[in-house]
């Protein structure tokens, strides 16, 4: 598991420095200043939920009957604690929530489809720390951390399921591009690997599971 983590890890480290080469050429004529002490993203998300058999058959579902998109909100930030105009390193959280739901197809000659309506939401904290290339205007960046993180399924047809936290890895990298002093469009692509949960009271437990979240929106300095 850790050494396809670490692969993940150097391909999005590999996206992320092609992302500062691209974002710091235009502004080479520029004065070069160091990052802003800080920085606050508020962005849209799109993560893959898991759908198979590991999360669908304990619930009495069958995979195509889970969402598999759901939209949902990034909302964190970094500070700055080591600037320079082409390297600096920062500490921060993000926190994320997202929701999808599925209603079942009708089948031909039928007006309504029968079964339960599946929604899925995943919610968690997530402490980082970032390196980042590039200066104020632009830079890219490649973070990760360990926080909690809670993936529940739950069916219309059945008492609400409790989600249990479990222990989260997240590693991912992004970018940012200011368009003013103090706005800027920012993208992040985030892996959550997703320790197991153990089947309990109100809880049907999850396996182990990695869950890519891609995000994007504005950044303010």
């Amino acid at each position: 598991m850790l050494p396809t983590r670490l692969h993940r890890a150097a391909l999005v480290a590999a996206a992320a420095t092609a992302l500062c080469v691209a974002a710091a050429h235009p502004a080479h004529a520029q004065v070069r200043e160091r990052l802003p002490l800080f920085v606050v993203d508020v962005q849209g998300t799109l993560p893959k939920f898991p759908t198979h058999g590991g999360f669908s058959g304990p619930r009495g579902l069958s995979e195509d009957q889970l969402p598999a998109w759901g939209p949902g909100v990034n909302v964190g930030g970094q500070v700055y604690l080591v600037r320079s105009t082409r390297v600096s390193f920062g500490v921060g959280a993000t926190y994320v929530f997202s929701r999808g739901s599925k209603s079942p197809e009708a089948e031909e000659g039928q007006s309504v489809g029968v079964g339960p309506v599946v929604v899925t939401k995943y919610r968690g904290l997530m402490p980082q720390v970032s390196i980042n290339f590039g200066h104020r205007l632009g830079w890219s960046y490649i973070s990760g951390g360990l926080g909690q993180s809670t993936l529940t399924i739950n069916r219309d047809d059945a008492p609400e399921e409790v989600g249990a936290a479990t222990r989260t890895i997240n590693y991912g990298g992004g970018a940012r591009w200011f368009m003013k002093d103090h706005l800027a469009f920012s993208i992040d692509l985030r892996f959550f690997a997703m320790n197991p949960v153990e089947a309990g009271i109100g809880a049907y437990g999850n396996p182990r599971k990695t869950m890519m979240i891609f995000s994007t929106g504005v950044s303010f300095q």
